[in-house]
């Protein structure tokens, strides 16, 4: 296990530009990195194999390859509340069950291209936001609302 992630790290320092797939493999080796520090009961991320990420459920890339949009928005955000010392509640028993859960992969930022991201309602445990997502120049939307982050964003 640990060695497929040294892989995972070595394909998105070094291989960056390799198109593999329909998909750059330093592109999906940075969202396979991204998935490896989340817990999915949702299953969102269940289509999230091969090696061709442009065709994975939340992700759609340009015409040349690289990863656009990564759309990751909690698939039932009506079922999720935070009250006021921060701690989801809800009406339903299993709110958490459709969230993501775990912490943000500094590596996520390495995909340049990114000029959508929504990760919102989604529960990253008072994690701090990798400075890395200064990284994302093209940037156009981002949505990080309800996502339980311990930091704010500057601009």
């Amino acid at each position: 296990m640990w060695l497929m992630k040294v892989f995972r790290i070595f394909a998105t320092l070094f291989y960056p530009f390799s198109l593999v797939g329909g998909c750059y493999e330093g592109e999906r080796a940075a969202l396979m990195s991204f998935k490896s520090l989340l817990t999915d009961p949702s299953n969102l991320l269940s289509s999230w194999k091969g090696d061709n990420c442009c065709n994975w459920k939340g992700i759609k890339c340009s015409s040349s390859g690289h990863v656009v949009v990564v759309n990751l928005q909690n698939p039932h955000p009506d079922e999720v509340i935070i009250n006021a010392n921060k701690e989801v509640v809800s009406n339903s028993n299993n709110a958490s069950d459709f969230s993501l859960k775990g912490t943000l992969s500094p590596l996520l930022f390495i995909i340049d291209h990114i000029q959508y991201l929504d990760l919102s309602f989604n529960n990253f445990v008072f994690s701090k936001l990798p400075a890395e997502i200064s990284n994302l120049t093209k940037l156009t939307y981002l949505n990080l609302s309800n996502s339980m982050f311990q930091d704010s964003i500057t601009t």
